[in-house]
């Protein structure tokens, strides 16, 4: 929010929006599963895949397929199927014909136990299908998954106070100083943020009641004090734990005057 003014003039508020997308990669595990029927003329059926958890000591963990569940250790969503159409009890599979199954397995903050080495769990499932109406069970043997520390990214923004462009008040044309949109980002997390980018849109005006002419166009970005690109994205690279990187973009056209200087944002891990 800015405010622009002079002497015996009416204060005009303009409101920018900046829409910002922070990418980074993070930890997942690919489970696969493969069902091979070798009957020549009966169908499994009834085909139920229950996809289980444990811990290193053995005590079951909890899983979801809610993305907003907050208290499961993991989120799991089934990714592909093949030769299969269902693992919810009514699936099939064909004579002679193999079906193939695969999961993606995503950790919450928490899986690691903020342990810097990993923390060791099993993944493993419970088949369960009919053969001409008799029901079998084949408990899957389990596989291990070592869970590494997430990143934990914190987000701080800075703008100077006072940015210069055209008076509107000069006859002059006043050209525009180029100022600095801030932004510091710090891993407060126990793990590595690998390949940080940060995409910015060009700055937006929300809101400009009094139509005070004026405009911001991001021109480049800097990366860790270096120019790097004329692009809205920066490349900021890995950022270890305790670290931080700073970029800057912006540009504008008018003397005007910020309301808010600084604002932190936390990034919170979406699944």
């Amino acid at each position: 929010m800015i405010d622009a003014f002079a002497e015996d003039s009416v204060c005009a508020r303009v409101k920018m929006e900046v829409a910002q997308e922070l990418i980074l990669e993070r930890q997942a595990f690919d489970t696969h599963m493969r069902i091979n029927n070798g009957l020549d003329s009966i169908t499994l059926e009834n085909v139920n895949v229950e996809v289980t958890f444990l811990d290193k000591d053995g005590k079951t963990v909890r899983a979801s397929v809610n993305p907003a569940d907050n208290s499961a250790l993991f989120f799991i969503r089934l990714q592909s199927l093949e030769n299969i159409t269902r693992v919810d009890g009514l699936g099939t599979v064909s004579p002679r014909t193999s079906a193939d199954m695969h999961w993606l397995i995503i950790p919450a903050p928490g899986a690691s136990r903020k342990v810097e080495a990993g923390t060791l769990y099993h993944v493993g499932a419970t088949l369960t299908y009919t053969i001409g109406g008799e029901s079998h069970s084949t408990e899957v043997i389990p596989d291990q998954i070592l869970v590494k520390p997430m990143p934990e990214m914190v987000l701080d923004y800075f703008l100077p106070c006072d940015v210069y462009g055209d008076d509107p008040f000069t006859p002059e044309i006043e050209p525009p100083v180029t100022f600095s949109l801030g932004l510091r980002i710090k891993n407060n997390g126990g793990g590595t943020a690998r390949n940080v980018k940060i995409d910015s849109a060009q700055p937006r005006i929300v809101e400009n009641a009094q139509g005070l002419p004026i405009n911001f166009t991001i021109t480049g970005s800097e990366v860790n004090g270096s120019k790097v690109t004329n692009s809205l994205l920066a490349s900021l690279g890995d950022i270890r734990p305790d670290n931080s990187a700073n970029a800057r973009p912006l540009d504008h056209d008018l003397s005007s005057q910020w309301e808010v200087c600084c604002l932190r944002c936390r990034v919170l891990p979406r699944r």
